[in-house]
């Protein structure tokens, strides 16, 4: 039975920890962002603040070159979900050591031509990680009124010649690179986090129900053996343990066990 039980508490554990998202946690200067997104692709996150009252979004997106002297980028893309059409950010090291962040259009699939984005620029920045080859870019624009979604795009690269990037490898993962960012303030829920908190709430329920239905049952077996205590005191006894569990469902399952045991 304790093993059992034992076996039981692992799989919850188990199951809770899997449907929360591992983003890493990283510290920034200057700025807190309060969401995290662990990007499918590119081995890259995207850290953000949406502050409501000034229309800013603030965003550290960060990944490793393809090769120490290549290249990042983010941006957005205002017409379509691809790269062609994007206004990307783009940050790499400069012949003296420092990193520097430039801005282009994606006009096509081989050239980029240098120009100011649309959207508001409020701070643009890079900088790299010691020792760990990441290269992080900062960002602040003023988002457009009745603007929820961006289609985001990002991508590396391994070389950089006169100050422009050259074109990126063609595997899945550097074609993949792309999502959409529904944006929403601070203490808003996503749908996929009301998803997860969902299933939490499921999981979890259906735990206490069977740990409180097998105790009943233990407690009703010793029940039948030793002839001590009667069905009246077993079900308190499990309604009890279920209250405190906070669960009417697991009340009703232990019950039942407890019943079922002295049958």
């Amino acid at each position: 039975m304790v093993n059992f039980l034992g076996f039981i508490a692992f799989i919850l554990i188990f199951s809770v920890s899997s449907v929360h998202s591992n983003c890493p946690s990283q510290i920034f200067p200057n700025t807190s962002y309060y969401e995290c997104d662990d990007l499918p692709t590119l081995n890259s996150r995207l850290y953000w603040l949406f502050d409501p009252s000034i229309s800013s979004l603030s965003i550290a997106f960060t990944a490793p070159p393809a090769e120490p002297e290549g290249w990042i980028a983010w941006g957005i893309n205002p017409i379509s979900t691809g790269m062609l059409g994007a206004q990307v950010l783009v940050a790499f090291r400069q012949p003296i050591g420092s990193i520097t962040v430039k801005t282009f259009h994606l006009t096509s699939y081989t050239i980029l031509v240098e120009a100011p984005i649309d959207f508001e620029v409020r701070q643009m920045s890079a900088e790299a990680s010691t020792g760990l080859g990441f290269i992080t870019i900062f960002v602040t624009i003023r988002m457009p009124e009745n603007i929820q979604t961006l289609n985001l795009v990002w991508q590396v690269g391994a070389a950089v010649s006169d100050g422009v990037p050259l074109i990126h490898e063609l595997n899945t993962n550097n074609l993949h690179s792309r999502k959409p960012l529904t944006i929403r303030a601070r203490g808003q829920k996503s749908p996929e986090k009301k998803i997860t908190g969902l299933v939490v709430n499921i999981v979890i329920g259906i735990g206490i129900s069977l740990f409180v239905a097998l105790v009943g049952h233990f407690c009703g077996r010793m029940c039948c053996k030793k002839e001590k205590i009667g069905h009246t005191d077993i079900t308190k006894a499990a309604t009890s343990a279920a209250a405190s569990a906070a669960t009417s469902a697991a009340t009703t399952a232990a019950t039942s066990a407890a019943t079922a045991g002295c049958g």
